[in-house]
């Protein structure tokens, strides 16, 4: 299933109750050093317990090792159909991120 994109004033409380009514195995956020820098903060009150996966920013990550690294990390933590990845950012982050959910 994919979720929506959700944005404006609401858009954090929107995404809680979206993962409240999902109720997933594991939540994983994906994000780059910009994006942690800059926004991650913001959205970890808004999670329950959740596990995250940093990669570097730029077209230089759009490669499939980068994508092998995250499958991976995927295996480790024990993503599942019943898991939700959270691409945080866009560019890069959501078009990697997109690939990555969407072969897993």
């Amino acid at each position: 299933m994919t979720a929506p994109i959700h944005s404006g004033e609401k858009a954090l409380e929107i995404l809680q109750a979206d993962l409240l009514a999902l109720n997933p195995t594991e939540i994983i956020v994906l994000f780059d050093d910009n994006t942690a820098k800059n926004c991650a903060r913001h959205l970890a009150p808004f999670l329950p317990k959740h596990r995250h996966i940093k990669i570097s920013p730029g077209e230089s990550a759009k490669q499939l090792e980068t994508c092998m690294t995250v499958w991976a990390k995927l295996l480790e933590m024990g993503a599942d159909r019943r898991s939700v990845i959270i691409n945080l950012g866009g560019g890069v982050v959501g078009d990697l991120g997109g690939f990555v959910a969407g072969c897993y």
